[in-house]
């Protein structure tokens, strides 16, 4: 809808989906934004410089390529910075192999990383935050900062997630003394929280409405 009608509520799409909210007499998603958020520079993409530019408005092509590019690359990268982090961690490598191997193909991750739910980008975001800290003995503030950005989308994208980005606080006070490490992570989970509160403002009239 914000790609093709310029618009933050549902418009046409509204009548597709039972998952709606009502607010000011328009319709907008009750789900979390934060995959959404994510997808619509790659449906942009998608039909503006690609071939399936010509497909219809949400073709199943174009879908599968947001599905794509928001949720099953970035699991795949979940596995593969699993494995890193399993061997610094100390493990074997076939352990990490198996480990690894268990959690992609033995857990309802796969299942979500073929649907766009936030459920799984919630998950790949938020594990890819904690091995930027994990894998470094030593990160500096941009990693920090990295990786407050990938847990605050991953909250977005599910908001029970935040959890997750509070644990990883407490990880990065726990582990850095240095005040530019904390600010920097800070930093990095307050931007997609105030994409959230504006979101919250414009659509339902408080930053604090959901």
């Amino acid at each position: 809808s914000a790609v093709d009608h310029g618009r933050l509520d549902l418009g046409p799409y509204a009548r597709e989906t039972i998952d709606v909210s009502e607010a000011r007499g328009r319709s907008f998603s009750n789900k979390s934004i934060g995959l959404p958020l994510l997808a619509a520079p790659w449906y942009w993409l998608a039909r503006r410089a690609t071939p399936l530019g010509r497909e219809e408005p949400l073709s199943a092509g174009v879908r599968q390529w947001c599905l794509l590019l928001t949720t099953t690359l970035p699991f795949a990268l979940t596995g593969a910075a699993m494995f890193k982090l399993l061997l610094a961690l100390g493990a074997g490598e076939t352990a990490a192999y198996w480990t690894v191997l268990a959690y992609g193909f033995g857990t309802i991750a796969w299942i979500q990383a073929d649907l766009f739910s936030g459920h799984q980008a919630a998950a790949n975001l938020g594990f890819l935050a904690f091995a930027l800290l994990g894998l470094r003995r030593d990160p500096r503030p941009g990693l920090h900062f990295a990786a407050g950005l990938l847990a605050g989308f991953g909250a977005l994208a599910d908001y029970i997630a935040v959890i997750v980005t509070f644990s990883l606080l407490g990880y990065v006070f726990h582990r850095s003394d240095r005040r530019a490490d904390r600010l920097a992570y800070l930093a990095g989970a307050a931007i997609p929280a105030a994409v959230l509160l504006a979101y919250n403002a414009w659509c339902f009239g408080s930053p604090l409405n959901m």
